[in-house]
Parts: structure tokens; sequence; C-alpha cells
């Protein structure tokens, strides 16, 4: 094989890059492949390699936050070294921060990662894209959640809805949103609204044929059905769940088991909890 331009492998990195958006997961594990066989004949560009660095780093998180493989161990990122001193334009630049950001969250280092999101939004602010600020508002609504911050949260994911409402081909991000959506209402002890939500990325799910998203809707809706002590419920949700057996296979499983044996001690099934 002769040497390939890099412009060619610029190309599938950014088919990539929509994959990952989009959490196609099969297509993204293709053309990860087909960047990672092109580098080893691309004409150096120090950019394109650090693009494919950051794309895998993020194919790893959504593999964690879809289905629920590992978390990537520490030394799987970008380090901020790397692409010092090269001529990284505002749009990789602004994935560094994003992702790191992303990345520390996971960690709970939560004060790192709100430093991260403030650098990425200055940085967001010269790239014109609505899907880009869409999920700057989603992640950075996740971290805000995480933290009980409802009121902040609440405020960045509906500029994420709003944005993912006018894309058809963004439902997954949207039924995301709502579950954000509905845990902020969680907190602020609104049941009924959060209900709500969670029901419809349920039926999302459902409409997207993805067993394994359905699995992880049903374990979301348990959590608001245990806070509220209907343990019936919460069983109920959690069975469905663990049906799926990706589910089963993946690192949030013991999360499931956990809260199945929680609400059978709340009830007094004691010897099913202890089973």
């Amino acid at each position: 094989m002769g040497t390939i331009a890099h412009e060619v492998v610029a190309n599938t990195l950014n088919e990539l890059h929509v994959a990952i958006k989009k959490c196609e997961i099969d297509l993204a594990e293709q053309l990860l492949k087909k960047a990672k066989d092109s580098l080893k004949h691309m004409e150096e560009d120090d950019k394109v390699i650090i693009y494919y660095q950051l794309l895998e780093s993020r194919y790893q998180m959504m593999l964690f936050k879809n289905k629920g493989k590992g978390l990537p161990p520490n030394d799987w990122k970008v380090k901020k070294r790397e692409i010092q001193g090269y001529n990284i334009d505002y749009l990789i630049d602004y994935y560094f921060y994003l992702y790191e950001a992303e990345y520390m969250s996971y960690v709970k280092n939560y004060e790192r990662a709100i430093s991260l999101l403030k650098i990425a939004e200055k940085k967001l602010s010269k790239i014109d894209s609505d899907i880009e600020a869409a999920e700057f508002y989603m992640k950075t609504a996740s971290l805000y959640v995480t933290l009980h911050q409802s009121a902040v949260s609440l405020g960045y994911v509906n500029e994420a809805i709003n944005i993912y409402s006018q894309h058809e081909d963004y439902k997954r991000h949207l039924a995301t949103s709502y579950v954000i959506k509905a845990t902020n209402y969680m907190h602020l002890g609104k049941f009924k609204e959060s209900e709500e939500y969670f029901l419809t990325t349920i039926k999302t799910a459902k409409e997207l044929k993805d067993e394994f998203y359905e699995a992880m809707q049903y374990h979301n809706i348990s959590i608001l059905y245990s806070n509220f002590d209907k343990s019936q419920e919460c069983i109920n949700a959690i069975k469905k769940a663990v049906r799926c057996n990706e589910w089963r296979e993946s690192a949030y499983y013991i999360n499931s088991i956990y809260m199945i044996v929680r609400e059978r001690f709340k009830i007094g099934d004691k010897d099913n909890a202890m089973y």
C-alpha cells in the first residue's frame, strides 16, 4: 500500500466522530479500525494523529457509558503536553478539555471537571455548531445533576433538549437529556414529573430497538421508585433490566443487583434478598 494523504484519514475520522456522537457503536468500531490501519500508511501530520487519539479516547468512554464495558484506565486519554506546540484548531483543542472534563467527572474529581468545562465553554464560543453546543450542555448538566445542583443542571439540560428536539437523528441524545431532567426532578421531590420523563426514555429505547439502552432506562427508573419507597415498582423495573443478557455482562449489572437486594430487605423479603 502506498502513502495515504492525511486528508483521507481526516475524512474517516470525521465520519468516526459523527458515529460516536450518534452512538452508532458498530459503525464507530469499523471506522476506528479503518482509521487505525490507515494511520500506518499516512503521510506525516501531527494534528490528524492527535485527532485520532482524542476520538479513540471518546470511543472508549462511549463504550463505558452505553455498554458498561468498564471505565478506561487513567492513562487512556491524550495528555495536554502532547498537543502543546502544534497548530491545533479550535475544535480539537475544545475536544481535549471536554473529554478530559468528562473523565474527571467519572473518577469523581468534580472540582477539576468543572474547571475544565469552563475552559471548554470558552473554546466552544469559537465553534459554530448547535450539535456541539448541545453535547456540551448535556455533559455539563450531567455533572451538575451528580452534584445535586439542580437549578444549574436544569438550565443546561433544557438548552440541550431545545437543540436535540430539532434533530431527528439525535433521538438517543434527546432521551439521555430527558434522563438528566428526570433525575433533577427526582432530587427536587417531583415524582410525577420525573416518572414521566423516565417513561419517555423507555419508550424511545424501545423505538430504537436497543435492548441494552432499554435495560439502562429500566434501571434508571428503578432508582426513582426506590427513592420514593415504591419498592415493588422498583423490583419490577430491575427485573426488566436484568432480562437483557448484555446488561448482565456489563459493569452496571452489580448496581442492579444491589438495588434489588436493598428493596427486598425494605419490604421484609429477607430470603430472596439473601439469595
